[in-house]
């Protein structure tokens, strides 16, 4: 009986070309290791990306046209204006940037012993004077609302504040040299990596923080007005 012969390389072959191609590998990685060979960049080796040293906090007249949106994924945002004011009420599926609604503020009262108390609305209509500012035409960020006008018209604002938004968190520094405590606050939206649920919850957080820069007591209040919305028509 006669074998018939299979196509294709013997053992024998086989064996002596996977030794040649290990060898060929073995050299390989030894050139690769040698001073001034070219070897692929490792992770370690990249370039680090650029650090930023130093916040942007906006000052002044760059105060302006400052409105960062603020509020969950899918469920509209409230801005946090440069004035210290809440604008552009985008919540009840609108898209409007003039959209505002009245008497929703912030205040603060603060009193040393042995002096009187202090009352501020947290805004400053320090560049509610629009007559010598040239808007762009294609954005309406810089729109004081006329119920913002009024309300500081009738009540004391700040004197000025001072504004860094690192989306999504935005920071305030409410700046009056009457006021006897140092106030500032920290205002965001929940956003978690990979938590789609509660990153879409309806939700803004108003922190505020009061130090009291002198050693005397201090007695002092934080208040907040919210005009109900539902049934409001403007």
């Amino acid at each position: 009986m006669t074998q018939e012969e299979t196509p294709g390389i013997d053992r024998r072959t086989f064996l002596k070309n996977v030794s040649a191609g290990a060898a060929t590998l073995a050299n390989a990685s030894v050139l690769a290791a040698q001073p001034g060979a070219a070897q692929p960049p490792s992770a370690d080796a990249l370039a680090p990306s650029p650090r930023r040293t130093e916040r942007t906090v906006y000052r002044g007249e760059k105060l302006r046209a400052v409105a960062m949106p603020l509020g969950g994924i899918g469920t509209g945002s409230i801005a946090l204006a440069g004035d210290g004011g809440l604008r552009q009420w985008q919540i009840v599926h609108n898209v409007n940037h003039l959209a505002h609604v009245p008497h929703s503020f912030f205040g603060f009262w603060a009193k040393t012993e042995g002096n009187p108390g202090v009352a501020r609305v947290l805004q400053s209509s320090a560049l509610y004077d629009q007559s010598n500012f040239q808007p762009p035409v294609t954005s309406n960020d810089h729109v004081v609302p006329a119920e913002s006008r009024r309300l500081l018209e009738q009540l004391p604002g700040v004197k000025e504040l001072e504004f860094a938004g690192e989306y999504p968190i935005a920071q305030i520094r409410y700046l009056d040299t009457d006021l006897p405590a140092e106030v500032s606050l920290e205002a965001y939206s929940p956003f978690i990596p990979l938590n789609a649920k509660d990153s879409g919850l309806p939700v803004i957080v108003f922190e505020f923080k009061v130090k009291n820069p002198s050693s005397s007591p201090l007695r002092a209040s934080l208040l907040a007005t919210l005009q109900n919305l539902a049934g409001w028509d403007g």
